[in-house]
């Protein structure tokens, strides 16, 4: 895990639950935004807008056409156990 931003980081394996809770919190209480570089295999999880982590993935060499944009409410619905 990178730590681009304060408020984004960029993981390329499961991000650390206390990390993914630090970013939900930080900007909108009960989810957080993700961009996905699909050939990559990389996200940048966090920011107050997906254009903010989007930048920091194609400054690191993502090309605009591999990036995907989400939103999750992690802890809400159904809970899987590993």
């Amino acid at each position: 895990m990178s730590q681009a931003l304060p408020g984004i980081v960029i993981v390329d394996r499961r991000i650390e639950p206390a990390d993914l809770r630090r970013l939900v919190v930080l900007y909108f209480k009960d989810m957080v935004k993700l961009v996905v570089d699909v050939r990559r295999g990389v996200v940048a999880v966090g920011g107050e807008l997906h254009a903010d982590a989007e930048l920091l993935l194609l400054e690191q060499g993502s090309a605009q056409a591999d990036l995907w944009v989400a939103n999750t409410s992690p802890g809400r619905g159904e809970t899987l156990t590993p």
